[in-house]
C-alpha cells in the first residue's frame, strides 16, 4: 500500500537501436510509468501524473515531429527521429528530446549522429585514344564519398587545358578528353582531382596522375657491308 505523496519522477525516455551503433534513425519511447523498489517490486507508482508534452531543442540536422501533447497519458506512441543528410560535411548532428509530466517534472535526452568521414581520394584513370587524345575518368562514388569538387590539369605542354569546379556535392563521375594539338611532338601534363570532403576539411586526399608521350625522329644510319 502506498502512502500519500506527490509525483517526483520525470518521464522515462528510451531510444533504440543503441545510439553507440551510430544509426541514422532511432525510435523514441516515452512513458511516465515508474515502479516501487524495482526490479523486486513490480507495483507501479500510483502518483505518476502522466505526460504533459514532448518537445525538441538544439536541433542540428535531425528530422523530428512537432511538439507532442500527452494530455497526461502514461504512455506516448513511439515516434522516429532521423538524420536529414547522412553525407553532410560535418562532425555531428544532434537533437535534445525533452519530456515533462503533468506535475512539472522534466527530463531530457541528447541524441547525436556522428558523421562518418570520407577518408579516400577520388579514383583517376587516364588512357591514350589514338595519337591525338587522352581519355580521362574521375570518380568519387564509394559508400561514404561526397562527390567531386575540383578537377584540373597542370604543367601542360602540347596538351589541352581542363579546369572545372562542382557547384554542389553530388558530382560522382566526370569524363573528359585531353587533346594533343601537335601529334608529331611530345606531350607532358598531369591531372589533379580533389573531392568535396577533401576540399572543405583539413583531411586532404587529392588524386594525381602524370603522363607523357614522347615523340622522337628515328633515322637509320647507312651501314657498311664487310667483305671476307
Amino acid at each position: 500500500m502506498q502512502g500519500i505523496a506527490t509525483d517526483s519522477f520525470c518521464p522515462n525516455i528510451g531510444v533504440s537501436p543503441d545510439p553507440k551503433t551510430s544509426p541514422t534513425s532511432v525510435t523514441v519511447l516515452v512513458d511516465d510509468i515508474h515502479f516501487n523498489d524495482a526490479p523486486l517490486n513490480t507495483d507501479t507508482n500510483i502518483w505518476d501524473t502522466g505526460i504533459d508534452k514532448i518537445w525538441f531543442t538544439n536541433n542540428t540536422g535531425i528530422i523530428t515531429p512537432d511538439t507532442i501533447l500527452g494530455k497526461c497519458a502514461k504512455f506516448i506512441p513511439p515516434f522516429t527521429l532521423s538524420v536529414i543528410d547522412t553525407l553532410k560535411i560535418d562532425t555531428l548532428s544532434c537533437v535534445t528530446i525533452n519530456a515533462r509530466d503533468c506535475h512539472g517534472n522534466t527530463c531530457s535526452y541528447l541524441w547525436c549522429y556522428p558523421y562518418i568521414i570520407d577518408s579516400l581520394p577520388p579514383i583517376l584513370v587516364a588512357h591514350y585514344v589514338g595519337r591525338d587524345s587522352i581519355a580521362v575518368e574521375v570518380s568519387d562514388a564509394r559508400i561514404y564519398d561526397r562527390g567531386l569538387q575540383h578537377i584540373h590539369t597542370l604543367s601542360e605542354i602540347n596538351l589541352s587545358v581542363f579546369d572545372t569546379t562542382a557547384k554542389d556535392a553530388g558530382l560522382y563521375l566526370k569524363q573528359f578528353g585531353l587533346q594533343r594539338p601537335k601529334v608529331g611532338e611530345s606531350s607532358i601534363g598531369a591531372v589533379h582531382a580533389v573531392d568535396v570532403w577533401g576540399a572543405q576539411t583539413l583531411l586532404q586526399h587529392p588524386a594525381f596522375v602524370g603522363f607523357a608521350e614522347w615523340v622522337q625522329d628515328v633515322e637509320m644510319k647507312k651501314g657498311v657491308r664487310l667483305k671476307q
